[in-house]
């Protein structure tokens, strides 16, 4: 991008944003070229962005696909966002990829008070530590935000979580999709090695 950055500016930015950089600032330069973003399909990997920079590509409200990996996102105060604050920035998302996205205790109650506009149809979560997602709250948001064909995917941190606490999970949310959905039509749900 350096080569070219003496040509770039008011850039405006439609549809898609995909940037996968060695340079974690990389996104930040761009973005301050940029004069609008609407890009509905966004994919960022080992990128570093102020919440202010988040707000700029996805604050129009129509982003329907987000992947993200390795991306740290930092409020004014230098705290990173959660999942749960990443998320709420999107009410038509119905599709999230996401590899070391920062979760917590509270990250599926607040999740569970987000107004989605959407279902989802596919959720893939990596390096999660399973504490900090309640089984019994998972099928709730899953009733409440998935659509019946959607793909729902997780892989738990193993170094931090426990074998039987991984088992739990997966059997508590299996026996809550096959009890909810009746019939062939029902989310999938599958645990990532």
């Amino acid at each position: 991008m350096d080569e070219y950055s003496d040509y770039l500016y008011n850039i405006y930015l439609t549809t898609v944003l995909s940037c996968d950089s060695r340079d974690r600032n990389c996104l930040s330069k761009l973005i301050g070229k940029m004069q609008q973003c609407t890009a509905k399909y966004l994919t960022i990997i080992d990128q570093d962005l102020t919440l202010k920079e988040f707000q700029f590509l996805v604050g129009h409200g129509n982003v329907i696909d987000l992947n993200i990996i390795d991306v740290k996102i930092v409020d004014e105060n230098g705290k990173q966002l959660y999942l749960e604050d990443i998320v709420a920035m999107m009410p038509s998302i119905e599709r999230i990829s996401g590899d070391n996205i920062p979760t917590n205790e509270e990250t599926l109650t607040k999740l569970l008070n987000v107004p989605f506009k959407s279902k989802f149809n596919k959720i893939l979560l990596k390096s999660i530590i399973v504490r900090h997602f309640n089984p019994e709250k998972v099928i709730e948001f899953l009733k409440k935000n998935v659509s019946s064909d959607c793909k729902v995917s997780i892989n738990f941190l193993q170094n931090v979580n426990t074998e039987q606490e991984i088992d739990q999970f997966a059997h508590t949310v299996y026996f809550g999709i096959w009890g909810f959905w009746k019939g062939n039509e029902r989310p999938s749900f599958r645990l990532l090695a």
